[in-house]
């Protein structure tokens, strides 16, 4: 599946997201997130916009995040992130 949030896009929540997946941010960079969470499979983007994106990962392996420096993915087992 693919997912897609935007700058002005609000709340929102994407449950059961899998490694194959991938989460869209089309017209954010690096330097419009200003804050990240993490939770049991779980990922909370703040944007400086005021807007929010929660991702549930069904697995270890979060989905790919797709940004304007590149693709990334979280894995909650190691609490790092990595390429895509």
């Amino acid at each position: 599946d693919t997912f897609f949030y935007g700058k002005n896009d609000g709340a929102d929540v994407i449950n059961n997201a899998g490694s194959i997946d991938l989460v869209y941010l089309y017209d954010i960079s690096l330097s419009d997130i200003s804050e990240i969470g993490f939770g049991a499979n779980q990922i909370n983007l703040k944007f400086a916009s005021g807007g929010t994106l929660q991702v549930n990962s069904a697995e270890n392996l979060s989905p790919t995040i797709q940004l304007a420096e590149g693709d990334f993915k979280f894995n909650h087992s190691t609490n790092t992130w990595q390429g895509a």
